[in-house]
């Protein structure tokens, strides 16, 4: 084929072809000239191949002088025309992209803007004109700051958070939740995506900033967050105990109420969580672990009245336990346990329970109190006690005036298997001891569970609840209960307190009254004894003067016989003898004397505890050695205004009296200690009045008394000794000495438990003498004495021992004979010694005419006993000295020559 006819196929096939792209072109609304080029780029084509046909025709070659030219043009025209359909290709597919992604961008509901390093905004979508109600030329070349915020500047520098510039330098996307302040300066919450945008070097030249309004969302988010909170709380503070737990049974949530009720807010709720169920203590101590375990085989659980011994709180409650399982779909998952405390029902129930059985114990007692005798009231209060108790053995006592337990209804059975030696209803309170003994002292009630150290031979004890009985804060009584075979908890303490509680205002006056009429029955007796007392001592007095004068007569003419015998003669012996055998008669009349308070005394300031020293050396030396003797003597005792004399006579008779109640064996106990005598304690001794005192004690572990010889101790003359062991007088004497100090004494004793007598004297708050003794040689003289008795006896033994002295001696027995010689003679006597009692004209009364006569005249005056003189009146009226009989010779001896020589 030839060339021209190639490229005149050619031209044919590219007229089709231009022909086809012109028709598709005006489809494709292609731009203007691009279709005037396709036209006329056609019509030449049109004419070259219409040319063509002619020639192939034969009809003409008249066109062929443009075929040249059409060689050249349409080639060149395709060339154009290829170009241009090729750049309007590319144009419009990239104006078909930019139309897409535009409509896209403004079709969008969340703001877009376009912005760039510089913070200017470059595009923005429709939505975000909506938003902002801006205008777009109000936007684009702003800035976003400016535009978005209303700020001067960048909002990372006005307190905004702000990740532009981060996109713009790590040309990573970022996106954050942002609560967005408005132009306008409301605020709104955002969900705000940076994303790069980058040039073919991969540098960020653009961010896209896509911000999406969430304020719906956090709106119905912090709605849904209450909403959760809300079911939370309700959740947390219901009254009922809810744990949640997984699959495996671990405990996956528990609520405030548990924390509170049940744990006692000692753990909190990261101490369970984490743990197994089954396994917490309360569970396990309930024995319910395998019931949980049902929950996880698809099953409901309820179990009431449930005794929880030990919760993780520590404490012990009932719970009522209800369990459910989780489901999702037919599977478990989970479950939850509820647990609702119903401690409170049942100890409203058991409350109720105990009210009527307390009502019903309290009738019971109140109809024995009303109704029975003494003797019967506190066995039939017990009774009922140990019936309501469920008790075994039990106690009902009551406090007596000496502060110890008397316990008169102890049951039978405990008195009858009790093996212990020398048992007794009463205890004192140094024998307080045990559980009773713990709840008496301290005064609160006590309960224990368990086997308890008791003495040999006592009732075993398996539990024991004890309780006092209080009135107005003093301690009344005791009840006791034992034995009980289940034991005793919390609520037996609280009903038994109760019933004590309730005995107390009723057993107090019935207490007072007996205490009342027993105290009366002491008074009365009290007034007797010192009616006979008093009695006692008058007769006693009187016979004192009459005994003294005897033994003035048998002491004096002993004393001179002595005198006259040689030494180492037998009959001086015996007159030694006959002289100890007298002064002992001297010092039985004595103790008649302070007996009866009518011997003189001299008290001083004395501090007891070398008087009680003294004489326990001297028990030492005279009691046998199978006597042992204590003594317990406290520092710094007190002082008392007592006759030296005196004191060690009370040690030394109750010493005695101890003594012989032991025999050939025992303990005598001494001790010496300040007490203070309080109101309470100054009752029970009427004579007293408050304040400190010295207690002398002597206790002894002899044969004891009964309540009937106690009572007549103290009687003159009264003994249970031998014939020859005693007179009677030592305890009676010991009385009369105290009484006279101002103190008192008390005496306990039971058959078989031995003696304690307590002395109680005044302390003073001055400072003891210190006594001094002198060794003195009998002294003599040649003055004249007038001696004056009615006694011839004693007035021979008067002129013998004066002049036996040296003295010139004139004796009369008459009192107005003495007189008419002084009055005869008054310059003749240097002294006067006369008796006191005689007849006609008492020896007071001679004095007084005697010192009438001459005021200067030294006058002694002797005294068997008379209630009319003593030293001090004696000194009142002028006399110098005065003597009590019977006087020994060195006794005379030194008061004469004392008087003389003033």
């Amino acid at each position: 084929m030839k060339p021209v006819l190639i490229f005149d196929l050619i031209s044919f096939m590219a007229t089709i072809f231009t022909l086809i792209i012109l028709l598709r072109g005006w489809k494709r609304a292609l731009p203007y000239d691009v279709k005037l080029l396709l036209a006329g780029l056609l019509a030449l084509a049109l004419f070259h191949n219409f040319s063509n046909v002619l020639e192939w025709g034969g009809i003409t070659n008249a066109l062929d002088p443009f075929e040249d030219f059409f060689e050249i043009l349409v080639p060149a025209l395709w060339f154009l025309f290829i170009y241009a359909f090729f750049k309007n290709i590319a144009a419009h597919d990239l104006w078909e992209s930019e139309n897409y992604f535009r409509t896209v961008l403004h079709s969008l509901h969340e703001d877009i803007i376009v912005i760039d390093p510089n913070y200017r905004i470059l595009d923005i979508n429709t939505a975000f004109l909506v938003t902002s109600k801006l205008k777009r030329e109000d936007a684009i070349g702003h800035h976003c700051f400016e535009v978005s915020h209303g700020y001067n500047e960048p909002c990372d520098k006005c307190g905004e958070e702000c990740l532009l510039q981060e996109v713009f330098k790590t040309g990573e996307p970022r996106s954050c939740l942002h609560e967005h302040q408005q132009a306008d300066g409301s605020k709104v919450w955002v969900d705000i995506l940076l994303s790069p945008m980058k040039d073919e070097n991969g540098k960020t030249i653009r961010v896209i900033e896509t911000v999406r309004n969430i304020a719906d969302v956090m709106r119905a988010k912090e709605a849904l967050k209450q909403s959760e909170e809300r079911y939370r709380t309700l959740f947390d503070e219901t009254p009922i105990s809810v744990m949640g737990f997984n699959k495996e049974g671990i405990i996956q949530y528990v609520n405030n109420y548990h924390i509170k009720t049940f744990a006692k807010n000692k753990h909190t709720k990261e101490f369970f969580i984490g743990k197994m169920i089954t396994e917490l203590p309360g569970v396990v101590g309930a024995g319910i672990a395998d019931e949980l375990g049902k929950i996880l085989k698809d099953e409901t659980i309820e179990l009431n009245d449930i005794y929880f011994s030990k919760f993780t709180g520590g404490h012990s409650c009932y719970v009522n336990v209800r369990g459910v399982p989780l489901l999702e779909g037919s599977e478990v998952v989970g479950g939850i346990l509820l647990r609702e405390d119903i401690t409170k029902i049942k100890l409203t129930e058991e409350a109720l329970r105990q009210s009527e059985r307390k009502l019903r114990t309290r009738n019971q007692i109140a109809d024995i109190f009303l109704t029975a005798s003494d003797d019967e009231m506190y066995a039939g209060v017990l009774g009922v006690v140990l019936e309501v108790m469920k008790s075994r053995f039990g106690v009902f006592g009551y406090i007596d005036d000496h502060g110890s337990l008397v316990c008169p209804s102890m049951t039978r059975e405990i008195w009858d298997q009790c093996r212990v030696p020398d048992k007794d209803i009463v205890f004192t309170r140094d024998t307080w001891g045990g559980i009773w003994g713990r709840v008496l002292k301290e005064g609160k009630p006590f309960y224990s569970n368990g086997s308890f150290h008791v003495p040999k031979g006592h009732i075993p004890m398996n539990s024991v609840l004890s309780v006092p009985i209080i009135l107005h804060g003093e301690l009344i009584g005791l009840l006791t209960v034992a034995n009980k075979e289940t034991g005793y908890n919390e609520n037996d303490l609280a009903f038994l307190k109760s019933i004590a509680e309730y005995i107390a205002p009723v057993l107090h006056p019935r207490l007072q009254r007996d205490r009342q009429e027993k105290r009366s029955d002491k008074l009365q007796a009290q007034l007797r004894q010192a009616q006979k007392m008093e009695a006692i001592g008058t007769l006693a007095g009187g016979i004192a003067h009459d005994f003294n004068n005897i033994l003035f007569n048998i002491l004096g003419f002993t004393e001179l016989a002595i005198l006259d015998v040689p030494d180492g003669s037998n009959i001086k012996q015996d007159l030694k003898g006959v002289l100890k055998a007298g002064r002992r008669a001297e010092d039985l009349v004595q103790q008649i004397l302070a007996f009866s308070r009518q011997r003189e005394q001299e008290k001083k300031p004395l501090r007891v505890s070398l008087i009680v020293k003294e004489a326990m050396k001297f028990l030492r030396a005279s009691l046998p050695t199978t006597i042992e003797l204590r003594q317990n003597i406290d520092k710094d005792t007190g002082i008392v205004e007592a006759d030296s004399t005196q004191i060690h006579q009370v040690l030394m008779n109750l010493c005695t009296n101890g003594y012989h109640a032991m025999k050939e064996e025992g303990i005598l106990k001494v001790s010496l200690m300040n007490v203070y005598i309080d109101a309470d304690a100054e009752k029970q001794f009427p004579d007293m009045s408050s304040g400190p005192y010295l207690r002398l004690s002597v206790s002894d572990t002899g044969h004891g008394m009964p309540p009937d010889v106690k009572e007549r101790i103290f009687e003159p003359y009264f003994t249970t000794k031998e014939i020859g062991e005693g007179t009677g007088l030592g305890l009676a004497v010991v009385h009369g000495i105290v009484k006279d100090h101002g103190g008192a004494i008390t005496v306990y004793s039971e058959p078989g438990k031995g003696s304690t007598f307590h002395v109680y004297l005044p302390v003073i708050e001055k400072v003891a003498e210190s006594e001094k003794e002198t060794v003195e040689s009998i002294p003599t003289g040649d003055e004249c004495i007038l001696f004056i008795d009615d006694d011839p006896g004693l007035v021979k033994i008067g002129r013998q021992m004066l002049e036996r002295l040296g003295y010139k001696v004139s004796a009369r027995t008459s009192s107005l004979e003495a007189l008419e010689l002084f009055k005869a003679k008054p310059d003749r006597f240097d002294m006067v010694i006369t008796d006191m009692t005689m007849p006609k004209m008492a020896g007071d009364k001679l004095s007084r005419e005697l010192i009438k006569i001459s005021p200067d005249i030294p006058i002694i005056i002797c005294s068997g006993f008379s209630n009319m003189i003593d030293e001090k009146k004696a000194k009142t009226m002028g006399i110098r000295e005065h003597l009590m009989k019977p006087v020994s010779m060195q006794d005379i001896a030194r008061t004469v020559r004392k008087v003389l020589d003033q």
